[in-house]
């Protein structure tokens, strides 16, 4: 109800839908729409008049929207943490990482995991040297890994876990034993995600909270860490909506160790493009090459991605910590320092169309993707596809102005982009010429890549 308030806009006063309404756009019985508008009522957001109606009271309060992401939250995180294989003995929780940018959301989260699991405590951690041997399981940001290794004095988790068989040695070494300190560390999830979980639930059906295998992440645990008793402590993540594009687009070189090795992904295909990033070191632009083919597969057969080459790639090999610290990386073609980006065509006829539109929409318009815009690590440019070779853009070009890199299309300078790329493309939006034209004119007039 809150949602479709939200997204119809309208305002304190306005006259809501009766409940025989409500309970037929969502098709249940009359009983939950009465509790949830008495709900709503007591939280100051709805006025019931009788004879009138129901009238909208406030906006959206935001303590609501709060509850509603912590409980989702929570629901995800107590199928694995009450497990069979997990002792209900008293454990506590300890949540390693700096202070989250969600304060407010991240401690209604951990109020309502109490709540909801009595046995569990729940620490918050943000010193670094803590001494973990207190607590049984605690969850650890990605960039903390390191430093709680190197603290605790475990093997260097330089290794890729997708290569199971290089960890168990590596890291359940005796002195590990002998601190009791047992775990695989999966750290799926960072603060920002937990207010995208339901986005990407509604805008990509194929990767919904519902795909987590639970059972797989256990199936890890035991194999790897041998959980038996409740004296070992356990790394673990609560876990979140994994997306392999989310990830490929927003983690250092580090996403292989923490995630490839415990998700069932549906697109198998992801998974060779980043092997292929890890072990082929080939020039970044041929690698960006091979992930149009991936890509492609991962959205849809009609829905492709143009060029990869832009930081991400880069950030594979150097090693950039953190999304929100990705820089620019100078051009070969003009010698300029410019911003890479990726491009996104979406065919107008394919299947996965509208959810790919939804999600391209959300990439553009979300604070995780601000952030990301804002440092330059990518952009997408969304086109209508009507048919083979007629593509017509919809997005602004200031969108890709200042991020353009001149190497995909083999320009000698970045004024090239400005001065000609731009007007061709503007004549195909005027409809003076074809988009497959103007591609003609581009690729023999400037030489451009053949990709484009």
């Amino acid at each position: 109800i809150i949602d479709d308030i939200a997204s119809s806009g309208l305002s304190e006063g306005d006259l809501l839908p009766t409940i025989k309404e409500l309970a037929s756009r969502y098709n249940v019985s009359e009983t939950p729409i009465r509790k949830a508008l008495k709900k709503l009522g007591e939280n100051n957001f709805l006025e019931t008049v009788r004879g009138s109606g129901i009238f909208l009271k406030n906006s959206v309060p935001k303590s609501l929207r709060m509850e509603q992401d912590a409980n989702l939250f929570s629901d995800i995180s107590v199928p694995f943490v009450q497990n069979e294989h997990i002792s209900t003995h008293y454990l506590t929780l300890a949540i390693v990482d700096k202070a989250p940018l969600y304060q407010k959301l991240w401690n209604e989260i951990i109020r309502r995991f109490e709540v909801r699991n009595p046995h569990i405590k729940i620490i918050q951690i943000t010193d670094k040297n803590y001494d973990f041997k207190k607590v049984d399981i605690f969850q650890l940001d990605h960039r903390n890994i390191i430093d709680y290794v190197n603290n605790n004095n475990l093997a260097p988790l330089d290794t890729n876990l997708i290569i199971k068989e290089k960890f168990p040695d590596e890291v359940f070494s005796p002195a590990s034993k002998k601190n009791k300190i047992y775990g695989l560390p999966l750290t799926l999830t960072f603060p920002l995600q937990l207010l995208n979980i339901n986005m990407l639930h509604n805008f990509i059906p194929d990767y919904s909270i519902t795909d987590y295998d639970f059972s797989t992440f256990i199936e890890v645990l035991e194999k790897f860490c041998k959980i038996q008793e409740t004296e070992h402590n356990i790394f673990l993540s609560l876990g979140s909506c994994v997306n392999p594009f989310m990830y490929l687009m927003a983690f250092s070189d580090k996403f292989f160790d923490y995630s490839a090795c415990v998700i069932k992904w549906k697109h198998p295909d992801i998974l060779r493009f980043l092997y292929s990033i890890e072990k082929i070191k080939r020039p970044a632009q041929e690698i960006g090459m091979e992930s149009s083919v991936i890509l492609k597969n991962f959205f849809d057969e009609k829905v492709f991605c143009l060029s990869t080459f832009s930081p991400v790639i880069r950030n594979f090999y150097t090693n950039i910590p953190s999304f929100v610290q990705a820089r620019p990386f100078p051009s070969t073609a003009s010698g300029k320092v410019l911003y890479g980006c990726n491009y996104i065509v979406v065919g107008k006829h394919s299947k996965n169309y509208e959810n790919t539109m939804k999600f391209i929409s959300f990439l553009l318009t979300e604070e995780i993707t601000k952030l990301t815009l804002e440092h330059g690590l990518f952009h997408v440019l969304a086109a209508n596809v009507k048919h083979d070779g007629d593509v017509i853009f919809n997005q602004e070009r200031e969108m890709l102005k200042h991020s353009l890199p001149c190497s995909i299309f083999g320009a000698k300078n970045y004024d090239f982009i400005i001065k000609s790329f731009y007007p061709v493309i503007d004549m195909v939006r005027e409809g003076r010429i074809s988009a497959k034209d103007a591609i003609a004119i581009l690729t023999k007039e400037y030489k451009c890549s053949g990709v484009l």
